[in-house]
């Protein structure tokens, strides 16, 4: 049976409103996809496979301002929230402030729909789902729970310091990377330049000489003479790789081989195992806290996981825990680190499981930074060494060559 999911582009009436909603959803097949609809309490009028259509859609997103509003949006909003509705403010009038200090656009346009829901006398979570193609799955739970337990201040709390901690992670992670960076593109553009504008102008002078040029040297004027005459190829399909490798690598039985293939490189393998569990870990945090069933939490997590092995485990864990067993047990037969495994079976016997995971998300965010430090501590002499060295080979065979043309000179 095939359980890679894909994704389908609907029209559809919801059945409260009477009104036309469209978006996108993942599911394994377009039966599935319109089962879906049918339990958000819509009626399908149109559902097809989006796949085909994957960069003329993501353009459309672009333009039309549908795309997924960033973490760091999401974090901002519900935070906001939080402190108005602590405040003592009714929803509707906490979401009228909040979308009248918001600077970007596509979350101004999201609380606009959320206000004109809340007025038609609709749930939040209601008007959620209608654009859930622009929020966070695990959001639109979060806020169900929070809805049905009258507790929306501590949902929207608990959202908020879990994009918050994402969003900071991921920001220290892109910090981290601006040095190497900076230095793999000015080592590149170096290079380039050498190959390109220097080696050229050398070349009437080693034609006149007579004497054959060293293989290097020779090839590496051929490159340079490829290069600048067809530059605009190059360019072309550099452009081309950037805008179709993402289309590939989200196809999902490509991501699910490259995610484990990562997970099992040396040196970034325990960083993105570490990143994985972390991520997990909040994520239950936030749903078992927040009074979800665990299988509930499981399910959801599951759901919005982006990495195909993390989504593995929650799913195995789900189906045994379903079946009687104990999450421990299912997370180590999945390969879940053993440290995290104890923590979780401490928190099964204490009726804490809440807490363990809070644990294990600190601790493993914590590793995943400090590896991360580690790394590039390792990668920027590393990425000087090697860049400095082909430098070197270039200008060395230059040199090279020219003083064997003028020792044949002389």
């Amino acid at each position: 049976m095939n359980n890679m999911s894909e994704g389908f582009k609907y029209k559809a009436i919801d059945a409260s409103s009477g009104q036309l909603i469209e978006g996108l959803l993942e599911a394994t097949d377009k039966e599935a996809a319109t089962a879906q609809l049918h339990l958000q309490g819509h009626i399908p009028i149109e559902v097809k496979s989006s796949q085909n259509n994957f960069i003329l859609e993501s353009l459309k997103k672009d333009i039309s301002g549908s795309r997924k509003i960033q973490i760091k949006d999401v974090s901002t909003f519900c935070r906001e929230i939080t402190l108005l509705l602590k405040a003592g403010l009714t929803l509707e009038r906490s979401l009228e402030i909040t979308n009248s200090t918001a600077s970007s656009k596509s979350v101004k346009a999201l609380l606009k729909k959320m206000l004109i829901g809340i007025r038609e006398g609709r749930s939040l979570t209601e008007v959620c789902a209608e654009n859930r193609d622009k929020l966070p799955s695990l959001m639109i739970d979060m806020l169900r729970a929070g809805e049905e337990a009258s507790a929306l201040a501590t949902a929207f709390d608990r959202l908020a310091l879990h994009y918050e901690k994402h969003n900071q992670t991921i920001e220290k992670i892109k910090s981290s990377l601006i040095y190497p960076a900076i230095l793999l593109i000015t080592s590149g553009l170096s290079i380039v330049f050498l190959i390109t504008f220097v080696l050229p102008q050398f070349q009437p002078m080693f034609e006149s000489s007579g004497k054959e040029l060293p293989w290097l040297a020779k090839g590496l004027i051929e490159v340079g003479v490829l290069f600048s005459n067809y530059w605009w190829l190059f360019a072309f399909l550099s452009v081309g790789i950037v805008f179709i490798t993402p289309y590939y690598l989200a196809k999902p039985h490509i991501k699910k081989k490259l995610d484990i293939l990562l997970q099992k490189a040396p040196f970034i393998g325990k960083l993105i195992l570490d990143l994985e569990v972390s991520r997990l870990a909040s994520t239950l945090n936030m749903l078992v806290s927040n009074g979800t069933s665990l299988n509930k939490a499981l399910k959801v997590t599951a759901e919005t996981s982006k990495n195909t092995v993390t989504k593995n485990w929650a799913q195995k864990a789900e189906q045994d825990t379903k079946e009687g067993k104990s999450l421990s047990h299912s997370f180590e037969k999945e390969g879940f680190p053993s440290m995290a495994c104890q923590l979780v079976a401490i928190g099964e016997e204490t009726g804490k499981l809440g807490d363990m995971f809070a644990h294990i998300a600190e601790i493993y965010e914590q590793n995943t930074l400090q590896n991360t430090q580690r790394l590039l501590t390792l990668l920027s002499p590393t990425l000087t060494i090697l860049l400095g060295g082909v430098v070197a080979v270039i200008v060395g065979s230059l040199l090279a060559t020219v003083m064997e043309i003028n020792e044949f000179a002389f």
